[in-house]
Formats: C-alpha cells, structure tokens, sequence
C-alpha cells in the first residue's frame, strides 16, 4: 500500500527558480487576461487568480 506524508503544506515546498518563474508569468498573465476581461466577473477572476500565482511565487522563494 502507498501512503503519502502530506504533514508539509504545498506552499511550503521548496522549488526551483523555474518553477517560480513560472507562477509570475502566469500571474502576469493573468491581470492581461483581466485587462481583456468585459465581465465584472471575469475580470475578477483574474485577478483572484493572479493573487494565487503571486503567493504561490512568493511561498516559494528560496530562504536566505
């Protein structure tokens, strides 16, 4: 049987420089996606959305 330890949370995994590179481009993408964005709905989503990839980028920078 396969068991999984999840005692450590995902945001407080460390990555590499790819990875968070990744999360700002998709966060900066996101607030483009907003900018396009005609539904008050939509364009709060995207920024919902950005907010995630920024924490998420910012949780995974590597500890100085």
């Amino acid at each position: 049987m396969l068991t999984e330890d999840r005692s450590t949370p995902v945001a407080a995994l460390e990555t590499d420089e790819e990875d968070t590179a990744f999360f700002l481009r998709r966060a900066e993408q996101a607030v483009e996606a907003a900018a396009r964005a005609t539904h008050p709905a939509a364009v709060q989503a995207h920024y919902r959305m950005s907010g995630i990839y920024l924490d998420l980028a910012d949780g995974m920078q590597p500890a100085e």
